[in-house]
């Protein structure tokens, strides 16, 4: 639930909101997170300022690219470099530790008085400090990093949420995907950290029910959770580019099935095994091979994000020669509205990418997941929150002829699955808890 007003920091409006953070265009999930919260939030604070901090700390192509999607949305939002990635990089060489780096920008922060002239060294750290309101504003931020340097990344990309605490800023975190989480011994101040970050955050949303349980399995029964939807579900689509991609592959409406392949981890450890990564490609080759075999339907290989491409290409050469005519990948870099109005144009959409099912589901198309432990809760979590546990698949259990009997099912009984109903019930569930929060940030 959101907490109470008499427990939370108040200001007399919230005229001022600060997001962290926002993407380029490499991931099309990322970037829809950025573009969905400003939809939802401009409903609830129509006139308030919104400001962004950009993932990077410098004014490079990615910025620009998100700078010039940001201003199409809403041409009053302001999008401000990454201030302490800014400030971390310039002061020492990242991320060796040193003598000098005591005197760097984290530590600095931490022991400060973060008074208003300290502040004012860097615009996004200033603009921060006059918000009435900071949001985390990413998709599946808080797990435990395989590597040391990914560990780092996020406790120093998580700050801007410790900084508002620390200057009595009410803070939340959007509706975000939470572990697995494997704290030790040796990161007990790691754990503590996150723990009273969570408890004092003014809202703390998941988006999928199994993150709540993370959450609560981790850090106590304590934490008041709202479970809602990705606010990816509040982007519409786009025809008219979905269209030209459909020509261009020669792909006939509702006469091919769309899927996504991913075959990374999360976080900065990328690579899986080359063992697990065979046996995964594998039965991916399989399942494409079946549904040509079965369907009279093209396979369209969508590359959501720049490395898909690789993973496409590998399982669609595994494919017999006579059966690889039968897919084509789309490797081009395509908006998230024109992602969802492709994946509107298909029969059905199997997804290893969050955000396709969320695209395919927000325009009425069926769904089939596929995820493996490495990339945590989202994909099983989503379709359980649904009600369509038997449409999700743990590729390193998974046997392909039950996928198969599950297409069956779904293409044959897509009424029945009452898709925009449920999804629309859910969005304005989402919209009635920022409303709550909305009430609970003003002194009446």
């Amino acid at each position: 639930m959101i907490k109470d007003k008499k427990d939370t920091k108040k200001s007399k409006d919230v005229e001022k909101i600060l997001l962290t953070y926002c993407w380029g265009n490499a991931n099309a999930g990322d970037k829809v997170i950025t573009k969905g919260t400003i939809l939802s939030l401009r409903k609830i604070f129509p006139d308030a300022k919104i400001s962004i901090w950009h993932i990077s700390g410098k004014k490079g192509s990615t910025f620009r690219e998100s700078e010039e999607y940001l201003k199409k949305i809403d041409s009053n939002i302001e999008l401000l470099p990454n201030p302490i990635q800014a400030w971390n990089m310039k002061k020492f060489k990242f991320p060796i530790i040193s003598r000098d780096s005591l005197k760097s920008s984290v530590p600095s922060l931490i022991f400060s008085n973060l008074n208003r002239k300290f502040l004012s060294n860097e615009p996004g750290l200033l603009e921060l400090a006059n918000s009435d309101l900071v949001i985390f504003n990413c998709g599946h931020y808080f797990f435990w990093d395989s590597q040391m340097l990914g560990r780092w990344k996020k406790l120093l990309d998580s700050y801007p949420l410790w900084l508002a605490k620390r200057l009595e800023i009410p803070y939340g975190i959007l509706p975000h995907s939470f572990g697995p989480f494997e704290f030790g011994v040796t990161e007990l101040p790691i754990y503590l950290y996150y723990k009273n970050l969570f408890l004092d955050a003014d809202f703390l949303f998941t988006r999928e029910s199994l993150s709540k349980e993370n959450l609560k399995n981790q850090f106590g029964n304590n934490l008041e959770i709202i479970n809602s939807i990705d606010t990816g579900f509040f982007v519409e689509e786009q025809k008219d580019d979905a269209r030209k991609i459909l020509k261009k592959h020669n792909l006939n409406e509702n006469q091919f099935i769309a899927m996504t392949l991913r075959l990374s981890k999360r976080g900065s450890g990328k690579k899986l095994d080359q063992k697990k990564y065979y046996e995964y490609a594998k039965k991916l080759t399989s399942c494409i091979e079946k549904l040509i075999n079965k369907y009279d339907y093209k396979i369209a290989l969508v590359c959501q994000v720049p490395s898909d491409k690789i993973h496409s290409e590998n399982i669609l050469n595994n494919l017999p020669d006579d059966l690889q005519q039968n897919c084509e990948i789309i490797d081009e870099k395509l908006e998230p509205e024109t992602l969802e109005a492709l994946y509107g144009e298909s029969k059905l959409l199997i997804g290893m990418r969050f955000h396709s099912l969320i695209f395919a589901l927000n325009v009425g198309t069926p769904v089939i997941g596929i995820y493996y432990y490495d990339i945590g809760p989202k994909i099983c979590g989503l379709l359980n929150d649904f009600g369509w546990s038997n449409f999700e698949f743990n590729l390193q259990k998974m046997e392909v002829d039950s996928l198969i009997e599950q297409v069956d099912k779904v293409l044959d009984n897509k009424e029945e699955l009452g898709i925009e109903e449920k999804v629309d019930k859910r969005k304005q569930e989402f919209l009635g808890y920022l409303e709550e929060v909305r009430k609970n940030l003003v002194v009446e």
